[in-house]
């Protein structure tokens, strides 16, 4: 079987976009779902978050590091346009999308 290319391979994106799902992943904290990581954070650092989805769990380290900075991405363009948002909306001037 012929490997596929990446350029005719499709992407999808694994959480869905179900409404119940979407309101799940924008309510998910740092503490919640990084809780493990926490500890070994300090004021000042840089952080990247890689399939930060809606942003609720950046933000949250957003918080501990600031005021380091931090970048979220994610292959879903609607999902980092929600981060921005929530972002603006809590003020948080450390962290981008």
């Amino acid at each position: 079987m012929a490997q596929e290319s990446s350029e005719h391979r499709r992407e999808s994106y694994v959480h869905g976009y179900s409404a119940s799902e979407q309101q799940r992943l924008a309510t998910r904290t740092a503490t919640g779902a990084a809780g493990f990581f926490i500890p070994h954070l300090h004021g000042g650092m840089s952080l990247l978050d890689c399939g930060c989805g809606p942003g609720s769990i950046t933000l949250g380290l957003a918080e501990v590091v600031a005021p380091g900075l931090v970048v979220g991405v994610d292959v879903e363009p609607r999902k980092v346009e929600a981060a921005r948002t929530l972002a603006a909306d809590r003020r948080l001037a450390n962290v981008s999308f």
